[in-house]
Formats: C-alpha cells, sequence, structure tokens
C-alpha cells in the first residue's frame, strides 16, 4: 500500500439532539445527529401505524365507476352492435 494517502481512522463521539452519544471509529470525529435509534419511532416502539384500507377502497370504487360509464357510453351509442362491442371491451381488458 502507498504511504500517507490514507486517511486517518480515529474514535469519535456521536451526540443525538436527544442528548444519547455513543462512541464510533471513523474518520469524521466527532459529529453531531438529529435522530438515533434511542429516540426514532420505530425502534423506540412509539411509532403509529396509518389504516390505507379506506383509501383503497376509495380507489377501487373509481376504478369499477369509471368502467362502468364506459360500458354505459358504449351501450348508449347505437353504432356498435353487440359483437363490436364485445370486441372492444375484450381489447380494454387486456391493457
Amino acid at each position: 500500500m502507498k504511504e500517507n494517502i490514507h486517511p486517518e481512522y480515529k474514535i469519535g463521539n456521536i451526540t443525538c439532539s436527544c442528548g444519547h452519544s455513543f462512541q464510533v471509529h471513523g474518520t469524521m470525529g466527532d459529529q453531531r445527529i438529529e435522530i438515533c435509534s434511542e429516540c426514532h419511532p420505530f425502534y423506540t416502539g412509539k411509532q403509529k401505524l396509518v389504516d390505507t384500507m379506506p383509501l383503497l377502497y376509495v380507489i377501487q370504487k373509481e376504478k369499477y365507476m369509471l368502467i362502468n360509464m364506459i360500458l354505459f357510453q358504449l351501450l348508449k351509442n347505437q353504432s356498435y352492435g353487440p359483437s363490436r362491442f364485445l370486441e372492444e371491451w375484450l381489447v380494454y381488458l387486456k391493457q
């Protein structure tokens, strides 16, 4: 290995904004951080879970309303015979 090209490897203190501090080996030395494993909600067990199922139901409802609206417009149009309607509907479903 070449000499004098590698950074100095030293012990540094990491201090969180919550007051928790610990030592690490690294090239940067002392550091201040905003959040650590002692105060992060995921690691402390204080994380709140958000229920997203109602949002999924709304999205599905809008999707099926759009499909029904397209079907109604296709059926209302007199130029579509039953066979042409089925062909277009199959093309739409394959997308």
